[in-house]
């Protein structure tokens, strides 16, 4: 892999009582991140974990998304926020997209991917359903991938994997391996990325945010409860996260909404952020 890094597509402006540890009722607000990692390989073809918002979305996400579905996401964002437009600013086509790894099918992960022409979505099977029924959730918005005719399902037949019951690594060479990690919706992934600036774990919203992986506190949080699709499955995605401490050299946990954790990343080709170790 040449370049790794990370890049945010929008705000979630949140009551903080449902996404930290604290009195329940609290006029404080949250800000969440919207994190996408960009995956740039030796041949230049770049590969997505997840591709935020689209860019209409950003530019007017009340005619997109609804004013409804935007109040509920609390959500704060502009044209320039699109991935693909702040992979242009950065000196990339979005030609160059050839792949978008969904850890899972929920409009803010997956709405994207209208913005590149040659990207297939990489998917588990029960997320590709699920979007064929929004009646399951008001996250998932099968307009979506009504254009797309690049659909691949994620067989996940592979090996135990940091202690995640099955993977896949997707270009057989160890840079992204795909690892089942249910709870949070039926066919959620959390994604290992071998880089070059270290190893990270994409969590998606296998935690909303860092604490909730047992970092100073056990989670899941409120939100995380209230949100999740099976909580026996989240708690069994929790522990493997947990249990990645014991590893001599764990990656670094990378949840879609943790903006603390965003701010830490390198989020420029080549940038490596002083706190990781550089």
């Amino acid at each position: 892999m040449r370049e790794l890094f990370f890049l945010s597509a929008a705000d979630f402006v949140v009551p903080q009582s449902l996404v930290e540890p604290g009195p329940l009722f609290s006029r404080t607000r949250a800000s969440l991140s919207c994190t996408v990692a960009v995956c740039v390989r030796d041949n230049g073809d770049i590969v997505l974990v997840d591709a935020g918002l689209s860019e209409a979305a950003c530019r007017d996400p009340n005619a997109i998304l609804g004013a409804m579905r935007r109040r509920w996401l609390g959500l704060e964002t502009n044209a320039a926020r699109a991935i693909a437009c702040q992979l242009e600013s950065l000196g990339f086509d979005r030609g160059q997209v050839r792949a978008i790894v969904a850890t899972h099918c929920h409009l803010d992960h997956i709405g994207g991917l209208v913005d590149f022409p040659n990207a297939e979505l990489i998917a588990t099977a029960e997320e590709l359903h699920a979007l064929s029924d929004a009646a399951l959730s008001p996250a998932y918005r099968p307009a979506d991938i009504a254009f797309a005719d690049k659909l691949r399902v994620a067989q996940m037949t592979g090996p135990r994997h940091l202690g995640f019951p099955a993977s896949l690594d997707l270009f057989d060479d160890g840079e992204i391996t795909l690892l089942e990690a249910a709870g949070h919706s039926a066919g959620h992934l959390c994604v290992a990325l071998n880089g070059p600036s270290g190893d990270f774990l994409h969590i998606g919203d296998a935690a909303l945010l860092e604490w909730e992986t047992g970092r100073g506190f056990e989670g899941p949080g409120r939100l995380s409860r209230i949100i999740c699709n099976d909580a026996r499955a989240l708690s069994r995605t929790l522990t493997a996260l947990r249990n990645l401490d014991a590893l001599e050299k764990a990656p670094i946990l990378v949840p879609t909404h943790d903006r603390r954790v965003f701010d830490t990343l390198p989020q420029r080709p080549g940038e490596i952020a002083a706190d990781l170790g550089a």
